[in-house]
């Protein structure tokens, strides 16, 4: 008789467990995209209010589509596909959960909408990326409530260090010099008009 499979746990009520060392790399990774988002979203605004636009928007926005190809797809989603999944489904998560098949559900749907920006022809289409900001929300928002505890519930400290060693083969891998604190720096540098608007408790990222 096959042995039952793991009852996937659903996210803990008030947990106030330190993150472990996979959950904050992936947090640090969510929290620049949820910038870079913020981001895209008044790039995209300005592109489209009446008046003469500023070449520099336009410069920034292929800088903010870039980043969203090289580090979101790149690098983060890689990191999710090729080495956190496959280290939770050997350590007894059903490869047919939900939130297994939504990751990877989500990640193709996102790269398609990105496609649907930057396909080929005098200018980028801003009319989709509301639907793409929108999606990568949600798709952050699920991975926190119903990821991480299967993190903290199937690896053990071995297993993370694995799956770490893996995130780091794939970050050089992506060969791109910027690295995290490059993409960060970038960003921070977009949304510096911002960042001087908000108190650092009141920022809307």
């Amino acid at each position: 008789m096959p042995e039952p499979k793991p009852t996937v746990p659903a996210s803990p009520a008030g947990s106030t467990a330190t993150p472990s060392g996979v959950i904050a790399d992936l947090v640090r990774d969510h929290g620049l995209i949820l910038r870079a988002t913020v981001a895209l979203e008044r790039c995209a605004a300005r592109l489209t209010a009446p008046g003469e636009v500023d070449k520099r928007e336009r410069e920034h926005l292929a800088l903010l589509l870039g980043f969203f190809r090289d580090f979101a797809e790149g690098i983060h989603d890689a990191k999710e596909e090729e080495a956190l999944i496959p280290a939770l489904v050997g350590a007894g998560v059903p490869a047919d959960t939900g939130i297994v098949r939504e990751i990877m559900d989500v990640h193709l749907q996102a790269t398609e909408r990105l496609a649907r920006v930057t396909a080929k022809r005098a200018e980028p289409a801003l009319e989709p990326i509301a639907d793409y900001s929108e999606l990568l929300r949600q798709h952050l928002r699920a991975e926190e409530h119903s990821l991480f505890p299967l993190v903290e519930r199937f690896l053990d400290p071995a297993s993370e260090q694995r799956v770490l060693v893996g995130f780091r083969q794939i970050e050089a891998r992506a060969g791109d010099e910027r690295g995290y604190d490059g993409f960060d720096r970038e960003i921070g540098r977009l949304l510096a008009p911002l960042d001087q608007l908000y108190p650092d408790r009141k920022r809307p990222w």
